[in-house]
């Protein structure tokens, strides 16, 4: 019997895809809600209407492939506690529905697909190789400031166009739902599907390392 695949790419601008046999993927946006911090509105998850959109699947035989969290170089002690704690909620409700729970690396799961290095990827990330080494030779604290801002301008581009490249490869597998990935802010779904074909595609190597 074949699995059921969720495939999660975690955050508030994330999303969750659902790939049954025979079917077409079902995509959502990653549910939000607003709340109050220091008398600001702030998006965290709505858990209730996450666990609704699993609740259907309860039962069946399900691999919950979930892209594994880090804090990123300059990001804040509050934006590390906000990335681990929805990393946490989402790993428990897929324990709590008892699927087969899998994280995955993000540098895993993108390895199969050679299309997210296209499109110039492949050459910034030499470029800021090459940059953040050269920026170890320099003692000129001038210097070494403008090639610091010069790879995280580099660094920018590199995240701007892998995510459109996400998109595009989303479209390029399903043009059906290719107006699906149109806009920008469509990221999120579009590496939530490249998660779950992922774990479709090797659901007997991760089922038996989860």
């Amino acid at each position: 019997m074949a699995y059921l695949i969720i495939g999660i790419d975690v955050g508030l601008s994330g999303g969750i895809t659902i790939i049954e046999e025979g079917k077409t993927p079902i995509i959502h946006k990653m549910p939000l809600k607003k709340i109050i911090v220091n008398k600001k509105n702030k998006n965290t998850y709505d858990m209730n209407s996450i666990v609704d959109i699993f609740k259907e699947h309860q039962g069946k035989k399900v691999l919950y492939c979930v892209e594994k969290q880090g804090v990123r170089p300059g990001e804040g002690s509050v934006s590390a506690m906000t990335i681990g704690k929805g990393f946490g909620q989402l790993l428990g409700v897929g324990h709590a529905f008892e699927f087969d729970v899998s994280i995955i690396l993000p540098t895993t799961w993108k390895k199969s697909y050679s299309y997210l290095e296209e499109n110039g990827v492949s050459d910034i990330r030499i470029k800021i190789k090459k940059k953040m080494l050269y920026g170890k030779t320099l003692e000129d604290k001038e210097q070494k400031k403008e090639n610091k801002k010069y790879v995280e301008k580099m660094q920018r581009d590199l995240k701007s166009q892998a995510k459109t490249n996400a998109r595009l490869l989303a479209a390029m597998l399903y043009p059906d739902m290719a107006h699906k990935f149109e806009k920008k802010n469509t990221d999120g779904i579009a590496e939530s599907l490249l998660i779950a074909l992922y774990g479709k595609d090797n659901q007997d190597e991760l089922v038996q390392n989860g």
